[in-house]
C-alpha cells in the first residue's frame, strides 16, 4: 500500500486529528520529515500547504484552515520547543484531546499504582504499532491499554458481541495507526478481548480500565515460557548405587 494512502482518506474525510497521527506516524517511521514547527498561524498554514499539496494533492481550504489552527494550538499548548523530542509530544498532546470519549472520565483512584517507567504517547505508539506488524495480539493489548497510564483514554469495542468487536478493532486500527491488521492478527485480538468483556463486564471508568490493563499484563506474563527445569540424569541400575 501507497505510504500516503491513509492521509488522503483522512484529508478527504476532513479528519484532522486521524491526518496529524498518520503524518506523525510516518514521521516517527521515517518516512516523512517535513513538519512546520511554529506557533504563528500563518507560517503554519503556509508548511502545511505545501504538504497537503505534495502528499494528498486534493484538499479543500477549509481543511487547510482547520488542520493549520490545529496544529498551532497543539504546538503552543506544548511550549513550541522544537527538540528531539518533539514529534512525540505532539502525539501525547493529540491521544489527551482525543475528543471523542468513550468512558466516563474521572481521576485514577490511588489504589491504582501508576507506571513509573518513562513511557510517553510517542513510545507506547511505536510498541503498537510493532506489535500489529508482528501480529503480536496479545501484547498489541497489553500496550493499547497502557495509554491509561498516562491518563489517556484509548478507543476500544466496548461490545460483547464477537462481530461487532472484531469490526470495531478494525475499525480503530485502521484510523489510529493507518494500517489494515491480518485477519489471524484481527481474530485472535478479537476473540481475547470478546473474551475479556464477557468476563470482566464493559470497564465505563478509567479505574476499571486501569484494572483490565494489570489483568492483561498478568496474563501476558503467565504466556512466558518457564525456565525448563533441570533434566533428570539417566542412571543405568548400578549407578544408583555408585554415585559418582
Amino acid at each position: 500500500m501507497e505510504p500516503f494512502f491513509a492521509l488522503s482518506g483522512y484529508a478527504k474525510k476532513g479528519d484532522v486529528r486521524g491526518f496529524l497521527r498518520e503524518y506523525l506516524r510516518l514521521i516517527m517511521d521515517g518516512k516523512v520529515h517535513h513538519i512546520p514547527a511554529t506557533m504563528d498561524k500563518e507560517a503554519a498554514k503556509s508548511g502545511w500547504a505545501d504538504i497537503l499539496s505534495e502528499k494528498v494533492k486534493e484538499f479543500s481550504g477549509h481543511f487547510l484552515e482547520k488542520i493549520s489552527q490545529e496544529w498551532v494550538t497543539l504546538v503552543t499548548n506544548q511550549g513550541g520547543v522544537t527538540d528531539e523530542h518533539f514529534v512525540a509530544k505532539i502525539v501525547e498532546k493529540l491521544y489527551r484531546t482525543n475528543p471523542e470519549p468513550v468512558l466516563k472520565v474521572s481521576p485514577l483512584s490511588q489504589d491504582i499504582q501508576r507506571d513509573e517507567s518513562e513511557e510517553t504517547a510517542g513510545s507506547i505508539f511505536k510498541k503498537v504499532k510493532q506489535m500489529i506488524d508482528e501480529e503480536n495480539s496479545d501484547l498489541f493489548l497489553v500496550y493499547y491499554l497502557s495509554y491509561i497510564q498516562l491518563g489517556i483514554v484509548p478507543v476500544l469495542p466496548l461490545s460483547t458481541v464477537h462481530h461487532l468487536i472484531e469490526v470495531k478493532w478494525e475499525e480503530i486500527i485502521g484510523r489510529e495507526f493507518g494500517v489494515t491488521p491480518s485477519s489471524v492478527f484481527l481474530l485472535k485480538l478479537t476473540s481475547r478481548w470478546f473474551y475479556v468483556m464477557n468476563l470482566k463486564g464493559i470497564p465505563t471508568t478509567p479505574d476499571q480500565l486501569a484494572y483490565l490493563y494489570q489483568e492483561e499484563h498478568t496474563y501476558v506474563q503467565g504466556l512466558r515460557p518457564k525456565n525448563p527445569s533441570k533434566p533428570i540424569e539417566k542412571r543405568t541400575f548400578w549407578r544408583w548405587f555408585f554415585k559418582p
